[in-house]
């Protein structure tokens, strides 16, 4: 496996993993170490955090630190002057000119830049460019060992519960949200044995130790980051076979899935996000793909037919035409399954509430606002792009609730600022998806909306944001931009709610007020049904049954 260091994208995984993982805080502060040592001595490099990798650091690597002449500094007041024998300051009180300023924290880097916003950018070193230069060979050697050997672990285990195929579903990196969990119930009552393989963080209100014990799988395992799962894929697709092994493919995934796909005993089926052929011609997409990762469009097409060549079935919600059409590309007779987001039926206390004409009608925005390079209209949101909707809707007397995921802590300070101006608009990072169903079902609209440029590829015509299967599980119509075509389509074949022009927006509350909320509620009630998880299910378990046996690979372990 260790030829797999060869491959960047399995360094930079390797560096992900690093940086997010507890079983390797001691490798990340080794890591940080290496890169300062590369730094002339004597510089007075500041450290910026004082938690695990700070100490592990100035208890294990104190000659480096004093040949770099390192200080630590925190955002409060420190109550002690000392850090293990190093001098610790408040990050105010770094000076403008400081030589570099390392931050050890990966998750509150934004807010920390904001601390340091009078140190001149160019001399601050995130975690990940820390980490990521002090790497060496034989660093993330050691680092892939862990890998292979917790994979190996697992396998081991996965054999022993499991020694025969028959019937037995894998699901890598499961949705754990409650209705994908009432969906793998239902294909357990099937009659198919499930494991899901899943990493730290995933949303989930039921607790990890009591995924079994529920009834929702019959084995369950979580890795500590998607990094880590992600690397250990490789391993275990050539150690054990099941029936099915299902795998998440998002666009910058491609070349770890196509890897799978190869190695893997068991048939796979891909759940495609979306085509890679098509994003890539996006400019803004292709040159992240081409600096980032190396990719360029020749591959991500051959990647695409590698994929869709040795996939045993794909899972996509993309429109039928679409999928054809990529199948003739590639000369794919793979076979598909149009499979749309599971809806729990509406449950007592969270549908939404009834629209009162004695109040002001309340609108919700859920998506992540984009700030780094790569964003484009046709991709993501942006952060600039949120403005205008904001100065539209409230100054016709609309409520707005703003919910951005990507808020962790630093980077949307003016957004901030705007809501404590604006007694109309309200500011929020994120929750847990199923806490943000009831308080989507407190408003009356989602808002998915925005000015969308014409697209090369034609991406803005058949993507289709989660935000509307979000919408209609709290049963809460959407107001939609027409240039998303498919989103638009499907939102009025089924009366989901209403499409409004960006040249529009300006009559958003005319629009509104005259919309048949009624009629809706009782067609989202509808749509909602067709894809609660017991026909859902069904679907899967039909698809999962249809697909050649004969296509699992009876290669080497």
């Amino acid at each position: 496996m260790t030829n797999l260091l060869a491959e960047k994208d399995v360094r930079e995984a390797l560096v992900g993993s690093l940086l997010a993982d507890p079983v390797f805080e001691a490798s990340r502060a080794e890591a940080v170490a290496g890169y300062l040592s590369t730094l002339p001595p004597g510089r007075g490099v500041v450290l910026y955090g004082c938690g695990a990798t700070a100490r592990i650091l100035a208890r294990r690597h104190r000659e480096v630190l004093e040949r770099a002449g390192a200080v630590f500094v925190s955002t409060d007041e420190p109550q002690e002057n000392d850090f293990h024998g190093f001098a610790r300051r408040r990050a105010s009180t770094v000076p403008s000119d400081a030589a570099v300023v390392v931050l050890l924290s990966g998750s509150y880097e934004q807010a920390m830049r904001a601390e340091l916003a009078h140190v001149d950018p160019d001399r601050i070193k995130g975690l990940e460019q820390a980490v990521a230069l002090g790497c060496n060979q034989d660093l993330l050697s050691r680092a892939l060992e862990v890998v292979v050997a917790e994979a190996e672990r697992l396998a081991q285990e996965l054999l022993a519960a499991f020694p025969g195929q028959e019937r037995t579903i894998c699901f890598f990196d499961a949705d754990l949200t409650r209705p994908y969990l009432e969906t793998y119930a239902l294909l357990r009552q099937q009659g198919y044995r499930l494991i899901l393989l899943s990493r730290r963080f995933v949303p989930s209100m039921v607790p990890i130790e009591d995924m079994c014990a529920q009834g929702w799988a019959d084995f369950f395992y979580q890795a500590p980051s998607l990094h880590f799962l992600w690397l250990m894929a490789y391993h275990l697709a050539a150690r054990v076979r099941f029936q099915v092994l299902n795998v998440w493919m998002l666009m910058y995934t491609h070349r770890n899935v196509a890897r799978i796909v190869d190695r893997s005993l068991s048939p796979v089926v891909v759940w495609h996000d979306s085509f890679l052929s098509q994003v890539i011609e996006i400019p803004a997409v292709r040159e992240l793909f081409r600096t980032r990762h190396e990719l360029e469009r020749g591959e991500a097409l051959a990647l695409e037919g590698r994929i869709m060549n040795g996939a045993a079935g794909v899972v996509h919600r993309c429109p039928s035409w679409q999928m054809a059409e990529a199948a003739r590309r590639h000369g794919s007779g793979v076979p598909a399954l149009k499979f749309y987001r599971p809806l729990l039926p509406e449950t007592a206390g969270r549908g939404a509430a009834k629209r009162s004409k004695s109040r002001a009608l309340r609108i919700i925005f859920v998506c992540s606002l984009h700030t780094g390079p790569g964003a484009d209209a046709n991709v993501a949101w942006t952060l600039e792009g949120i403005y205008e909707a904001i100065d539209k809707l409230t100054g016709q007397g609309v409520e707005l609730a703003v919910y951005n995921p990507l808020d962790v802590g630093g980077g949307y300070e003016a957004l901030h600022e705007l809501a404590r101006e604006n007694p109309l608009l309200t500011y929020n990072s994120a929750i847990h998806p199923e806490e943000l169903l009831k308080v989507i079902a407190g408003h009356d609209f989602v808002w998915l909306c925005r000015e969308v440029p014409p697209c090369p590829s034609n991406y803005h015509e058949t993507h289709l944001p989660l935000t509307l299967f979000q919408a209609v599980a709290a049963g809460t119509p959407v107001i939609v931009s027409p240039e998303l075509k498919y989103l638009c389509r499907i939102v009025e074949r089924n009366n989901l709610g209403l499409c409004l022009a960006h040249h529009d927006w300006s009559r958003a509350r005319e629009v509104m007020e005259a919309f048949d909320f009624e009629r809706s509620r009782r067609d989202i009630e509808a749509f909602r049904r067709d894809l609660a998880p017991g026909p859902m299910a069904l679907r899967l378990g039909g698809f999962f049954r249809s697909l050649d046996r004969g296509s699992a690979k009876r290669g080497a372990a």
